[in-house]
């Protein structure tokens, strides 16, 4: 199964192993829309899950690497540092679905429509998955369609059954992280 557009472009953006040399200072990139389009989630406060993951989307779209970093979990901030870059785009839509909280975790569901290689609108969910540090939500990483990429640990894991169970995944990588099918 091919994986979403916009998977693929945050999967190279935290995890990739070169810097990020060449691109500018973070909003300079002359395609990030003025006001990122989001849904009425834009109101969340940024002290909930929901809205640290909608202001994630915001920065990260809007190629604003700093903004968008300092939304990462201390672990996941030490382990993409030299790899981090934020990737504007002006097509990208986006809305923050039903959080669930657990304790000291939270997963978001953010619902996104992008243009794929082709041209054509395409739609996917991720399912982020926040944790409470020092008082505060902040993203350790996201599940889509049968994966779960840990920016903490800079590991994608497929959740087909020739890896691993559903069970070994989310124990293995991002506590109560969802697998999505």
């Amino acid at each position: 199964m091919k994986k979403g557009f916009v998977t693929c472009i945050i999967i190279m953006a935290l995890l990739a192993s070169t810097g990020c040399g060449g691109k500018g200072t973070p909003g300079e990139t002359g395609n990030s829309p003025e006001t990122p389009a989001t849904d009425s989630s834009a109101k969340e406060s940024s002290s909930t899950p929901a809205g640290v993951t909608n202001e994630f989307f915001a920065a990260f779209f809007s190629g604003q690497d700093a903004e968008a970093f300092a939304l990462l979990t201390p672990q996941a901030q030490e382990a993409t540092q030299s790899s981090f870059s934020a990737d504007a785009s002006d097509t990208i839509r986006w809305t923050v679905g039903e959080t669930e909280i657990n304790d000291t975790t939270a997963t978001v569901y953010v619902h996104v429509n992008d243009l794929n290689d082709e041209g054509n609108m395409a739609s996917e969910t991720l399912a982020f998955t926040l944790r409470n540090c020092e008082k505060q939500w902040r993203i350790a990483g996201f599940s889509t369609e049968g994966l779960l990429i840990n920016f903490e640990s800079q590991e994608i894991t497929s959740s087909t059954p020739d890896m691993a169970t559903e069970e070994e995944i989310k124990v293995g990588q991002l506590p109560d992280a969802p697998v999505l099918k």
